[in-house]
C-alpha cells in the first residue's frame, strides 16, 4: 500500500470538526460491514472473561488459578487483537469501495507485528506515566496511530513508531481532541454495559451466561464501528495534514530559491 492513499474523489478531512463529522458519517456504513466481527469479538470476550473472573476471584483469595485462567487471558488478548485488525481491514476495504474478502487471512499475517507494537507502546506509555504523568500522556497520543500504520500501510514495528511520531508531531492537540471526543461518546454506553455485566457475573445462575454473551455482543456491535471509524479517519486526516505541511515547505523553499 502507498504511504498516502485516497479513497475516491472526496478530500480527506483535516480539521477537527470535519474529521469528527467524517467519523460519525461513516459509522452507519461500517455498522453493517463490521456486524460479523462485532458478534465474534463479543462472544470471544464473553467466553474468556467468564474464565478470567473466576481466576481473579481465586487470586484475590490468595489461591493460584488453574491453567485455564492463563489460557483465557492469552486467548482474550490475541483473539481480540486479531479481530480488531480484521475490523480495520474490512473498514479500509468498505470505505475504498472494495469487497475485502481477504481481511481474515491478512489479519493473521500482520498479527505478530501488531502484538509487538502493542507491547512496545504499552511499555513506553507506562514508563512515561511512572516517571511523570505528562510524558506518558504525550506518548500515548503521539504513538496511537502506529497500529493503523502497520495494518493499513504495511509499516514495520519501528517504522510505525517513527512514522506515527512524525504524523502526530504538530497535530498533537488535534489528535487528542479526536481521541477524547470519541472516547467520551463511547464511555456512556460502555459504562452502562459494564455495570450490567458486573451484576450478571456475580449472579449464581449459570443460565445468565447467555445474557452475558448477548450484552457483550451488543456492546461490541455498536462500539466497534465507532472506534474503527475513528482510527481510520484519524490516520487519513493526519496524513492529509502532513502532506499539506510538506507541500507548504516545498513551496517556501522554491520561493526562497527563486528569490
Amino acid at each position: 500500500m502507498s504511504e498516502y492513499r485516497s479513497n475516491g474523489p472526496v478530500r480527506a478531512p483535516q480539521h477537527l470538526g470535519e474529521t469528527l463529522g467524517a467519523i460519525f458519517a461513516r459509522y452507519p456504513r461500517l455498522l453493517g460491514t463490521l456486524l460479523l466481527v462485532g458478534v465474534l469479538l463479543g462472544l470471544l470476550q464473553a467466553a474468556t472473561e467468564s474464565v478470567q473472573v473466576e481466576g481473579m476471584a481465586l487470586l484475590e483469595a490468595g489461591e493460584m488459578p488453574g491453567p485455564a485462567f492463563f489460557v483465557a487471558v492469552l486467548a482474550g488478548l490475541i483473539g481480540s487483537a486479531y479481530l480488531w485488525v480484521v475490523a480495520l481491514l474490512r473498514a479500509d476495504h468498505a470505505l475504498a469501495g472494495d469487497r475485502g474478502n481477504g481481511a481474515f487471512a491478512r489479519a493473521g499475517r500482520v498479527l505478530l507485528p501488531v502484538l509487538a507494537y502493542a507491547l512496545l507502546y504499552t511499555l513506553l506509555v507506562v514508563t512515561g506515566l511512572v516517571l511523570l504523568a505528562l510524558p506518558g500522556i504525550f506518548l500515548a497520543v503521539l504513538l496511537a496511530p502506529g497500529v493503523m500504520l502497520i495494518v493499513l500501510r504495511d509499516s514495520g514495528v519501528f517504522a510505525a513508531l517513527k512514522r506515527s511520531a512524525v504524523l502526530v508531531w504538530g497535530s498533537w492537540w488535534f489528535s487528542l481532541g479526536i481521541l477524547l471526543t470519541i472516547t467520551l461518546v463511547a464511555v456512556i454506553p460502555l459504562s452502562i454495559a459494564e455495570i450490567v455485566l458486573m451484576e450478571l457475573r456475580q449472579s449464581p445462575d449459570p443460565g445468565d451466561w447467555l445474557t452475558l454473551a448477548g450484552f457483550n455482543v451488543a456492546v461490541m456491535v455498536l462500539v466497534l464501528p465507532l472506534f474503527t471509524s475513528m482510527a481510520y479517519t484519524l490516520l487519513e486526516a493526519l496524513e492529509a495534514r502532513r502532506r499539506n505541511v510538506i507541500m507548504e515547505e516545498d513551496l517556501l523553499r522554491r520561493a526562497g530559491s527563486s528569490g
